[in-house]
């Protein structure tokens, strides 16, 4: 009849009313989740500062002490705690060397004139020092270490020891024992004749030595050092601060 809607065709008007309200408030809710979406923002984040450089400490080396006579080499051995001095012309000896002195070993070495014969080597003389633990009397010490020094360098010596002389280094006692070698020469290049002069000191750790040995004869003799040379060199010894 004209002008009265049928149920059918009225349910489908209302149904699809409905679907576009659906649609609309669905496209609202969308549109306001991508906008709660859009306002959201993650928890903030600081990067950690680039490390600093560091410098490393520079690396100090502590001077040498003064030499005291003019032109001389001054001698820091660590191992025995002693600083002496040689002649400029001496030859100092590496780090690590180190020679055999009967009760205790000698580092700290220098030579007089290094000199090659038969394919070794030789010096006209020689200083070195060392330290044993154990305090013991500086006069035994300084015999041990020249008796000990003459059999490691010439074959089969016979040995002179002089009598102990007393002496005092910074304050503390010692004593000087010269010990006269006398051996068969093996070659023209070896010495049958030496001097080893050892002092020796009583130090709160123990007990220190220092050897200056010279050959008298052999080849190139007329370069040993003199006894004034040995008298310098162990006027030189003192304590290292």
């Amino acid at each position: 009849m004209p002008g009265v809607t049928r149920p059918n065709a009225r349910r489908n008007a209302l149904i699809t009313v409905l679907l576009l309200v659906i649609v609309v408030g669905g496209g609202t809710a969308a549109v306001l989740l991508l906008a709660r979406g859009a306002d959201r923002t993650g928890p903030t984040t600081t990067a950690a500062p680039p490390p600093e450089k560091t410098t490393p400490p520079p690396v100090t080396t502590k001077p040498l002490p003064p030499a005291r006579n003019p032109g001389w080499q001054v001698i820091v051995n660590h191992d025995s705690g002693l600083v002496y001095e040689v002649p400029g012309s001496w030859t100092l000896g590496g780090t690590r060397m180190a020679r055999p002195g009967g009760v205790l070993s000698l580092s700290g070495l220098a030579a007089a004139r290094p000199f090659q014969c038969d394919g070794a080597e030789f010096v006209r003389g020689e200083v070195g020092s060392g330290r044993m633990v154990r305090r013991d009397d500086p006069a035994v010490v300084a015999a041990a270490v020249a008796e000990g020094a003459a059999k490691s360098n010439y074959p089969s010596p016979t040995v002179e020891l002089s009598p102990p002389t007393p002496v005092a280094v910074d304050g503390l006692a010692g004593a000087t024992v010269v010990a006269d070698v006398s051996s068969s020469a093996p070659s023209p290049c070896h010495a049958s004749k030496a001097r080893i002069t050892v002092l020796a000191l009583t130090v709160p750790n123990g007990t220190v030595a220092v050897k200056v040995e010279v050959p008298e004869d052999g080849k190139d003799a007329q370069f040993s050092p003199s006894a004034e040379d040995v008298r310098k060199i162990l006027d030189t010894v003192r304590q290292l601060s």
